[in-house]
């Protein structure tokens, strides 16, 4: 645990300007690391002892003599308010959030017994039990949301109900801290806000007082207590005497005057929050980094003693924060501590501002040599650490301080500003800078020179004239320049003669390029964005994008519009921070710009990095469980204007950062009040709909008051999109719009639903256990045409292995997801106490790693899937009258669930089925299927759907129904010997790993009357494991074949639980699989052509627990490679073609994954992108770099069916140098077309299949 002081003591005079001295203070905590001091409460104690509690998760308390010795410490659960103990020496908490309880320790610190029933929920709040008190034997735990305080015994026992007043009502009445006195029965009761009353056993108020004391979240401010017989005593956040008051009427008695000496010109900084009254003394705890508590004599008031944490004390001082660059300062570094101590060697590091630019600048002799290329504003750093801008390096030791660094010889100031001093861009991205002059000399125009420089060399430059103390001169490095940039380190200059240049660190990341396919991690309880600090936030945000781009994710996903995280963009909030510094750069005519003390949000630069680095963010508005229509009932209240207010705010923050996407409007809204008769307008039409429902019901007959209603309930998210849509159109025209349904929602329909946004969200929230099948559900149930959709499931409970992952993800891939991820952080349960894992033998760490390779070669070969199409043989239609008038059942619809059970049903006899919806039927569509199943229609269909069923009948397509359908209804229709009615009856669909082992068995119970149905449906493929699932994708000649293993273990749930889940546990299996019509079939991520003697090839599904089998017409013999030439222009782009060809050197007709890079002789990628070649070439361009390492490139191109290759030399001619920089552009050569010059050689790839990813 640290602490960091910041004082400015004193003002010298250093050239004639005023600067302050430098004196740092860190406290170390040597306690516990789950225990804070500056969080910690003082609680009863009856038995003698002193104890302090930390309020902190995970909580931990203290228990010490009166004098402050024989300390002993225990972890004591989380979320803690209140601590006491008996006269036994018997131990009680208060713990709020999900554990709600009081929990009984011994001795020893050993939980022993808990009591739960204190009232907590999202309606009342999560912060019951609000306190703990102790009696003599017994133990008083306050349920403040049922306005009483609970009686305890120490076994754990309830023995006695007191109702408490709620005066006045309202949130401000609320009680939350207390005392108790058994002698007179009386509790002494602090609200939220008012008095303090002391009321009777019996909830009768006795009297009440007014005092200081008032309530806090964590901490009172002041504090107080009670005596043995009852008197009161108070004590406020900034007193310097304990008030009393009598037991019996509250009449002040003569207060106690405390000797506080020192501490009474600290209690503005640490005031005082709890008191304590045992024996003959009185124990007080202000807030406070290391000071645990002060004891004081009852009678006299005189200090008898400080008890202090265990702790060392970090130093260090400079008389001056203006330093001269190449020059020595004194700067002194001291560590000291009451017990034994390190003396480690100590490092200064430095930074520009808001940069990543670390210098060390020598310590030695208690002077420090500032080194003289620094220039401008800079974070120093005092720390024992080699590695200092490295998070999860750094050790304990840390102290921070601003300084100006100037050039010697100058008088004033020449920046380079770049916009909110943004650090992080992409390639191909606009850089908006601007320069500042500051001298004494207002209004004199002065000239210079502006540099683009990486290392010592100078890539651009341009002249640059501005007013002195005037406004800034704009200036821009165009895309052009910045997508001919390699990625790395470069700084912008500015050189005047007579003023000390200050440059602005840049760094060029490869930037975005747009792709089809989405690796998405998704903040649905939390977000993935980091927390920081200004001094932590340029490493933290860094890292979190670096590691993320490791990852593999290139979106990211968070809850931006939550009012709970509004924080993340409080720029007034967050500048006020940097307020006292600006002001003194700004009373300095030669100090560097205050400008440059406007440092980014933490969220912006978490943007750049992702802008720098390729990834997107896309933003939520809605809350969590919000409710439909907008600003009614649900857990997001906002009315319709205070939501555009927060669309308006965000978008407008975020819209410069080229990684921001867009919206997805929604995850989880539902409507919660205007279900089926409720939505109707008036009392007529809801008569109406009633006696229209009921008729339906019974007798399948249509009435079009049913349309009319359910329009209105199925229009409300349709308006609400609608009004979000139109204001983002006027903010930023070319933002993505999205949104979740979500997921088995009742009042959602797909045709409608989603019709008004670009992508569909497929979110799902089970809060851990999912319901099974809904990953490739969702994807055929959700997706629109046309409509890209990505699906990031809950899938925590992998155990390190990948078994849940992969085959839950490639599920969905198999049906034609356009992107996958995940919820919440990567690894999932990543608690952590000191830095060290919570349970170090868990192996879910492992989950990292999966996901590494798993979206690595979704980089691949994601952009690939994008082309294929599904090809589907059977169809099972949805009728919108049906899921108009569904109703919830166990946690989705009734007809859902039958729609859902036979989709499964499908999946397991190896005839995967397409979903099509009433609403986009054309009278031909269903005539390209083989067979069509119609399932739990019970109302009349509609005519679209009626008549495209009897067209497919008469064009020879088996058209089936379910013994859930009503008799009569579809004649034409042949009975398909089962009812699918088993989901819907199953007692626990969602949040049990049972389910996991009863859904397949009623799937497999339907498969012998769905197989005999389907006997003459050609199918995809055959294997005789029904939990192996076959899918089929095409693409013109080419047909694609995925195996995914969803194989469950055959045991019973309490063998398997003592090792793992059955939602995690995937059985390894070889599948040998039936192929049917074959061409040519390569094993996709094996990398190889098999040989399918007899249609058959075995997927293997042990290591990679998914595979795809490409079956093309012909062998796949070279790759053809083509470039205008074999010479390019340094900073122009050049254009090139790639073909897969066959054995005849024609095109493969099918679409083929691809790689194509442009790298150095050492393989440097400098370019590269992943797409797929069909018929008529894939063709694209790649920018020449200006500064690419060598002169001779090579331009490669990759298959990755069998990894064949083809690569062209190139010579890259570099324009005179350095480029002229303006204020306009750099003016493009456009690439030139590509013909037959310049043919590539085949070559060796460095590539890798994709299985060696995964292990054997």
């Amino acid at each position: 645990m640290m602490h960091v002081l910041l004082a400015v003591s004193s003002i010298l005079v250093v050239g004639q300007v005023a600067a302050a001295e430098i004196k740092l203070e860190q406290i170390v905590s040597r306690e516990n690391p789950a225990f804070q001091c500056e969080r910690a409460r003082l609680g009863t104690s009856r038995d003698g002892w002193v104890y302090v509690a930390s309020t902190t998760t995970p909580s931990y308390v203290l228990r010490f003599d009166r004098d402050g010795r024989g300390k002993v410490g225990g972890a004591i659960s989380h979320a803690l308010t209140g601590v006491a103990a008996n006269a036994d020496g018997v131990l009680a908490t208060s713990n709020a959030h999900f554990s709600h309880k009081v929990a009984i320790y011994d001795k020893t610190f050993k939980d022993t017994v808990s009591v739960n029933d204190f009232l907590v929920n999202d309606r009342v709040g999560w912060d019951a039990p609000g306190h703990v008190e102790a009696g003599a034997h017994d133990f008083f735990g306050l349920d403040q949301h049922r306005n009483r305080i609970v009686r305890l015994s120490a076994g754990g026992k309830v023995l006695q109900s007191y109702a408490i007043p709620h005066e006045p009502e309202g949130n401000l009445g609320l009680v939350q801290d207390f005392r108790v006195c058994e002698k007179r029965e009386t509790f002494y009761l602090l609200a939220r806000s008012g008095p303090l009353r002391c009321v009777g056993f019996d909830g009768r108020v006795r009297w009440s007082v007014n005092t200081e004391v008032r309530w806090g979240e964590w901490l009172n401010d002041g504090g107080f207590d009670v005596d043995a017989d009852g008197a009161l005593y108070t004590l406020g956040p900034g007193g310097e005497a304990v008030l009393r008051f009598a037991a019996a009427d509250g009449k002040p008695l003569k207060p106690i005057r405390l000797n506080l000496g020192a501490v009474k010109v600290e209690l503005s900084k640490h005031p005082f929050c709890d008191l304590r009254v045992s024996g003959g003394d009185l124990f007080v705890r202000r807030k406070h980094a290391f000071e645990l508590y002060q004891r004081y004599n009852l009678v006299s008031g005189a200090h008898v003693q400080t008890v202090h944490t265990d702790h060392e004390r970090l130093t260090a001082a400079c008389p001056t924060d203006i330093w001269i660059a190449g020059t020595m300062l004194p700067f002194r570094v001291r560590l000291e501590s009451a017990g034994t101590t390190s003396e480690p060697r100590w490092r200064v590091w430095g930074r520009t501002a808001g940069a990543r630019d670390y210098r060390e600048m020598l310590l030695r002799d208690d002077s420090i040599k500032v080194p003289a290329d620094c220039a401008g504003l800079f974070q120093v750093f005092v720390t024992p650490d080699v590695l200092p801008g490295h998070p999860g390096a750094t050790g304990d030791y840390r102290l921070r301080s601003w300084v100006e660094i100037r050039q010697p010889r100058t008088a004033g100031s020449a920046s380079v500003l770049t916009m909110d001093n943004r650090t992080d861009f992409g390639r191909g991205e606009e850089v908006p800078f601007s320069v500042v002059v500051r001298t004494r000399n207002a209004g004199r125009l002065v000239s210079g020179t502006v540099h683009l420089v990486q290392g010592q060399r100078t890539l651009a430059e341009g002249k640059v004239e501005v007013k002195a103390n005037g406004l800034p001169a704009g200036l821009v490095l165009p895309r052009r320049l910045t997508a001919a940039l390699t990625t790395g380190d470069y700084k912008l200059t500015v050189e005047v003669r007579g003023l000390t240049g200050v440059p602005a660190p840049l760094t060029i990341g490869p930037g975005m390029e747009k792709t089809a396919f989405h690796t998405v991690q998704y903040g649905d309880y939390g977000p993935i964005y980091p927390q920081a600090d200004a001094w932590t936030a340029p490493d933290v945000t860094f890292a979190h994008a670096e590691r993320t781009a490791r990852l593999g994710f290139n979106l990211l996903v968070d809850r931006l519009g939550d009012p709970n995280q509004s924080g993340a963009l409080n720029i007034d909030r967050w500048r006020a921070g940097f307020g006292p510094l600006q002001k003194r750069l700004e009373a300095d005519p030669l100090a560097v710009t205050p400008w440059k003390a406007a440092l980014p949000l933490p969220l912006e630069q978490t943007l750049s990095a992702y802008s720098a680095g390729g990834i997107e963010q896309m933003a939520i508005l809605m809350m969590n469980d919000a409710g439909l229509p907008l600003g009614g009932p649900g857990f997001d209240r906002r009315k319709p204007e205070q939501l555009l207010e927060a669309l308006t705010r965000i978008t407008t923050a975020l819209k410069r950062y080229p990684a921001f996407r867009g919206w997805s409007w929604s995850s989880n809204w539902w409507v919660f009040q205007n279900r089926g008769a409720q939505a109707a307008k008036t009392p007529e039409e809801k008569t109406a709909y009633i006696a229209a429902d009921r008729h339906a019901r019974d007798t399948g007959s249509w009435d079009p008051v049913l349309d009319r209603v359910s329009g209105y309930r199925l229009g409300y998210a349709v308006e609400a999109q609608a009004l979000f849509n139109e204001r983002l159109k006027e903010l930023a025209p070319g933002l993505v719009t999205a949104v979740a349904s979500p997921y088995r929602n009742v009042e959602s329909y797909p045709p409608i639903s989603l019709s008004n946004v670009d992508e569909v969200d497929l979110q799902a929230q089970w809060e851990q256990v999912a319901l099974p099948y809904h990953g490739p559900h969702s994807v055929d149930f959700y997706k629109r045409p046309g409509k890209p959709a990505w699906f990031h499931p809950e899938i925590w409970n992998d155990a390190g292995t990948g078994d849940q992952i992969v085959p839950t993800l490639f599920q969905a891939l198999m049906r034609g997801a356009d992107g996958v991820g995940a919820s919440g952080s990567i690894p999932s349960w990543s608690q952590h106490t000191g830095g060290i894992p919570a349970d170090p033998r868990l192996a879910h760490q492992g989950m990292t790693s999966v996901y590494r390779s798993l979206n690595g070669l979704l980089r691949e070969y994601g952009p690939w899937l994008t082309t294929l199409r599904n090809n589907d043989r059977v169809a099972i239609v949805v009728s919108g009258r049906m899921m108009r008038t569904d109703t919830w059942g166990r946690v989705m619809g009734t007809y859902f669930a039958r729609v859902l059970e036979a989709y499964c049903s499908c999946l397991h006899a190896h005839h995967p089925a397409s979903l099509v919806f009433a609403e986009d039927l054309k009278p031909d569509d269903l005539k390209k299927f083989e067979a069509v199943l119609v399932v739990g229609q019970r109302v009349e269909m509609e005519a679209a759907l009626a008549a495209a069923l009897e067209n497919a009948h008469s064009a020879g397509v088996a058209v089936f129904r379910d013994g859930t359908c009503r008799d009569g209804l579809v004649t034409t229709a042949a009975p398909l010997g089962i009812s699918f009615d088993k989901f819907e009856k199953d007692p626990r669909p969602a949040s049990d790993d049972v389910a996991y082992w009863r859904f397949p068995a009623y799937c497999k119970a339907n498969l012998p009357a769905l197989r005999a149905a389907l006997r003459d449906v050609h199918a995809p493929g055959e294997t005789d494991n029904p939990e192996v699932f076959l899918s089929e994708r095409r693409s013109d000649d080419g047909r694609f074949l995925f195996v995914v293993n969803n194989t469950t273990p055959k045991l019973e749930p309490g063998h398997l639980w003592r090792v793992s889940l059955c939602v995690t546990t995937r059985v390894p299996v070889v599948a040998p699989v039936r192929m049917g019509s074959t061409g040519v079939v390569y094993d996709v991520f094996a990398g190889k052509r098999v040989d399918a003697k007899g249609g058959m090839v075995e997927a293997d599904l042990r290591g990679l627990p998914a595979r795809i089998f490409a079956v093309l017409p012909q062998p796949i013999r070279s790759v053809d490679l083509r470039e205008p030439s074999d010479k390019v222009t340094a900073g122009q782009e050049f254009a090139w073609s790639v073909k897969v060809l066959s054995d005849q050197r024609t095109e493969i007709r099918a679409s083929v994954p691809v790689r194509v890079q442009l790298h150095d002789s050492r393989g440097r990628i400098l370019s590269e992108r992943f797409a797929a070649a069909t018929a008529g070439a894939l063709t694209g361009t790649f920018m020449a770099p200006l500064n690419a390492p060598e002169n001779e490139l090579a331009l490669e191109a990759t298959e990755l069916f069998s990894g064949l290759a083809a690569q062209l030399p190139l010579r890259v001619t570099a324009p005179d140098q350095p480029i002229t920089l303006t204020a306009a552009t750099i003016e493009p050569t456009p690439a030139e077309p590509v013909q037959a010059r310049s043919i590539a050689r085949p070559c060796k790839s460095h590539w890798a299949p994709a299985e060696q990813g995964f292990g054997p």
